[in-house]
């Protein structure tokens, strides 16, 4: 086997598919992350609609509710990488101990890049749905005193919530499955090898 190839087609173990599953994973957590930052927004426009309302008024184009939209996911989601690098670089060490592993953040100028392109998709999946719907809503709409604004028909906080069950039922027994699977490795009785 070629020395380069060995990497991700070990023949101890199929790093490969340790790699995709790991990172199949981690894409599942994101997603449902934004979906819940899409739904919370959703949630918090009944509060912030007047508000919305008086600055179209007072004349504040589409584009600039749109661009205020954009920049508060913008910050919650900087807060966010940032507190999760801090959190990374504080329980990796252990995380290293417990898993005898040598893993560390690579501070080349390919991580950095790839940090940045995944913090601008995220805010870019998780934004610009919350920023084109309400930006397009009508003054009229956004001043009327409409009651219990928040549990009206609202098909997209419906199917975002539905669709975050879905990928939480689907995370929950892939990692029974692996537990399962671990538990037959370590009760499986291997036959013709003598430890």
């Amino acid at each position: 086997m070629p020395v380069k190839d060995i990497h991700f087609h070990g023949t101890f173990s199929n790093n490969r598919g340790k790699f995709l599953a790991l990172l199949i994973g981690g894409f599942f957590v994101l997603v449902t992350s934004c979906f819940n930052y899409i739904n919370l927004t959703n949630i918090l426009f009944a509060a912030r609609k007047q508000e919305i309302g008086i600055r179209k008024v007072n004349g504040a184009t589409r584009s600039y509710v749109f661009s205020q939209f954009l920049v508060d996911t913008l910050l919650s989601a900087l807060i966010s990488f940032g507190l999760a690098l801090i959190m990374l670089e504080l329980i990796l060490p252990w995380f290293n101990s417990l898993m005898d592993t040598q893993i560390r953040l690579a501070k080349d100028l390919q991580f950095i890049g790839l940090g940045i392109l995944l913090f601008l998709l995220t805010v870019a999946f998780s934004g610009f749905y919350p920023a084109i719907k309400y930006s397009a809503t009508k003054t009229t709409n956004l001043l009327k005193d409409i009651e219990n604004n928040v549990s009206g028909k609202s098909y997209s906080r419906r199917i975002l919530t539905t669709f975050q069950f879905i990928l939480a039922i689907v995370f929950i027994q892939m990692i029974m499955v692996i537990d399962r699977q671990g538990k037959h490795l370590d009760n499986q009785d291997v036959l013709g090898y003598d430890e």
